[in-house]
C-alpha cells in the first residue's frame, strides 16, 4: 500500500457497489446537497417525497400509530394537534390517578371536593349505632402476647377487685410454676407497688420461666437481655443510626423500650452497662442521643444473677441494688412437688404450658392504684421507720436501710395487704416484707462474711428487737388488739382478719 493513499470509507464503497454499473440493478446514489443552499420547493412536503422512490412505505396521516413505551406520552409533532397524541399506556398493576366527577369542582354544586363540598349522608349501616333501640357494639378484644386474645378491658376501681384479679393471675401461673405459691405472690407483690425484683438464685431453678410466665399472664410486652462482658449501654437503651432510605440519622430504641424486661445474669456485664438501667429503672425514662425519652408504662424489671461462678462477674453496686425494691430466692423443690412437675411434663409432651392472658397494662396500672387506697395507719409508719432505724444503728451494719428502702417497705405491705383482700395494712405484713426489701440494701461489717452472717440474718433480729405496735386506730375509728386492725369496729389476734369482716 502507498503511503499517503487514502482508502475509502466502508459506506461510500457499499453505496457504490449498491449503484452498481451496467446490466447490475441497484438503487441510484443521492448526490450531496451543499448545506447552504436552500432546498428545491416541495421537496420537503408530501408532493414532493411522493415524487420520487422510498425503500420505506409511506402511511397515509389517519393510520399512522405512535409507539408508547413505559407508559410515557410521546411528544408532538410538527403539524399535529393535541388531540392526535394517543394516551399512555397504563403499566399493569398499577391504579389510576382519581378522575374528579363532574359537579365534584369548585363552584360546580356538592362533590367530594371544592370548597363548596357539601357532606354526603352516612350509609345506614355505619349509623346503626346511632339509631335508637339498636343493640349494643360488641366489646373489642385485643391481642394477647400468647397468641390467643383476651376480652374486653376489666373494670378494677377497688382493692377488692383488684384481689380477685391477682387470685386469678396467681392460679393462671401457678400452672406453669410448680410448687412456688409464696415466691409468685412475692413477685406479684413488687410489681403491684411499682418495684422492681432481683431474682438471686442457682441456675436451673425457673427464674426465666417464672419472668416468662407473669409476662404472658398480665398480657404485657415482653424482653430478654442477655448481660455479656462485651456488652455496651447503647445495646440496651438504643443509640442513633443512619437511614439509608431516608439520608437521616434516627434512634433505634433498645430492648429496654418494652413492658416486662427481663435482665437475666445481670452480674456478667460491666458496671457501665448496668448502670444503664439506673435511669430507667427510677425516673422511667431513657436518655441518648441528647434526648430524654418516655418507657412504656407499666416498666417492670425482672433481674436474675447468679450466685456462683464469680469468675469474670461484676457484682452490683449499691446504688443499683436500691433500685430493687425486692430481692427473693426460689430454692429447691421438694421431692413430692419435683416429681409433680415432671408428671405435668409428661403429660402435656413438648408443648409449652398454655397460659392465658388474664389482664394487660390497663389493669395492671389500675390495681397499682388501688394499692394507693388502702389504708396506713400512722401507728404502722412509725414502726416502719423505726426498723429502718434500727438497721442503721446496728453494730454488724456498716450501711443501713435508706429512706427509699423505708418508703418501699410501706409500699410493699400495702401491695401484701391487697393480695390478702385487706384494704389496712397489719404489722404482720410488714414483717413479711422486711427480710426480702432490706436485707440486699444493707452493707455489712467485713468480719461478718468470715462468719457467715447475711443480711437476712440481721434484718430478722432487728425485727426480733423493735416492738410491735398495737392498739392501731382503724379506717373506721375503731381499734384492734395485737397490732391488728379491724375494718368494721370488731377486733382481731394476731393480725388476722376480724370475725364479723370473714362472716
Amino acid at each position: 500500500m502507498r503511503a499517503g493513499r487514502r482508502l475509502p470509507r466502508r459506506g461510500h464503497a457499499r453505496r457504490a457497489r449498491a449503484g452498481g454499473g451496467p446490466g447490475r440493478p441497484g438503487l441510484a446514489r443521492r448526490p450531496r446537497r451543499d448545506p447552504g443552499r436552500a432546498a428545491p420547493p416541495g421537496e420537503n412536503t408530501e408532493a414532493g417525497r411522493a415524487g420520487r422512490p422510498s425503500p420505506v412505505p409511506v402511511l397515509p396521516a389517519d393510520r399512522r400509530r405512535h409507539v408508547v413505551v413505559a407508559g410515557v406520552r410521546p411528544a408532538l409533532r410538527l403539524g399535529d394537534t393535541a388531540d392526535a397524541r394517543p394516551a399512555p399506556r397504563r403499566r399493569p398493576g398499577r391504579r389510576a390517578r382519581h378522575r374528579p366527577r363532574p359537579g365534584a369542582g369548585p363552584g360546580q354544586g356538592p362533590g367530594r371536593r371544592g370548597p363548596v363540598a357539601a357532606a354526603r349522608p352516612r350509609p345506614a349501616r355505619l349509623r346503626r349505632h346511632l339509631r335508637p333501640g339498636a343493640a349494643p357494639r360488641r366489646p373489642a378484644r385485643r391481642r394477647d402476647p400468647t397468641g390467643g386474645t383476651v376480652a374486653a378491658p376489666l373494670n378494677i376501681e377497688t382493692p377488692a377487685d383488684a384481689a380477685a384479679l391477682c387470685r386469678d393471675v396467681l392460679d393462671e401461673a401457678g400452672k406453669a410454676v410448680v410448687g412456688k405459691r409464696e415466691a409468685l405472690e412475692l413477685v406479684l407483690t413488687g410489681i403491684l407497688a411499682s418495684g422492681h425484683v432481683l431474682l438471686e438464685d442457682l441456675p436451673g431453678l425457673g427464674k426465666t420461666l417464672l419472668a416468662r410466665t407473669f409476662a404472658a399472664v398480665l398480657g404485657l410486652d415482653f424482653a430478654r437481655v442477655q448481660f455479656t462482658p462485651d456488652m455496651l449501654p447503647a445495646d440496651l437503651t438504643g443509640a442513633a443510626v443512619y437511614d439509608p432510605r431516608t439520608s437521616e440519622v434516627v434512634f433505634r430504641p433498645g430492648p429496654v423500650f418494652t413492658q416486662l424486661l427481663l435482665a437475666d445474669e445481670i452480674n456478667r456485664t460491666p458496671p457501665k452497662t448496668q448502670a444503664a438501667l439506673l435511669e430507667a429503672m427510677e425516673e422511667q425514662q431513657v436518655s441518648a442521643d441528647g434526648e430524654s425519652r418516655p418507657l412504656p408504662r407499666p416498666f417492670i424489671v425482672l433481674a436474675t444473677d447468679n450466685p456462683i461462678e464469680y469468675e469474670g462477674t461484676y457484682p452490683l453496686p449499691e446504688a443499683q441494688l436500691d433500685r430493687f425494691a425486692l430481692r427473693m430466692r426460689l430454692g429447691y423443690l421438694s421431692a413430692e412437688l419435683e416429681g409433680e412437675m415432671i408428671g405435668r411434663r409428661l403429660s402435656r409432651g413438648a408443648a409449652p404450658p398454655e397460659l392465658r392472658a388474664l389482664a394487660g397494662p390497663r389493669e395492671v396500672l389500675a390495681m397499682r392504684d388501688c394499692v394507693e387506697k388502702v389504708h396506713v395507719d400512722e401507728g404502722i409508719v412509725r414502726y416502719a421507720v423505726a426498723v429502718s432505724a434500727a438497721t442503721r444503728a446496728h453494730a454488724k451494719i456498716t450501711v443501713g436501710a435508706s429512706s427509699r428502702a423505708t418508703l418501699g417497705v410501706v409500699q410493699l405491705a400495702r401491695a401484701r395487704a391487697l393480695l390478702a383482700d385487706r384494704d389496712y395494712v397489719l404489722p404482720e405484713d410488714v414483717k413479711a416484707v422486711a427480710v426480702p426489701a432490706l436485707a440486699h440494701r444493707l452493707v455489712l461489717q467485713p468480719e461478718m462474711w468470715v462468719r457467715q452472717v447475711t443480711g437476712e440474718d440481721l434484718v430478722a433480729e432487728v425485727l426480733d428487737e423493735v416492738p410491735v405496735p398495737r392498739g392501731i386506730a382503724a379506717p373506721n375509728g375503731s381499734t384492734a388488739a395485737n397490732g391488728s386492725t379491724a375494718a368494721n369496729g370488731s377486733t382481731a389476734a394476731n393480725g388476722s382478719t376480724a370475725a364479723g369482716r370473714a362472716t
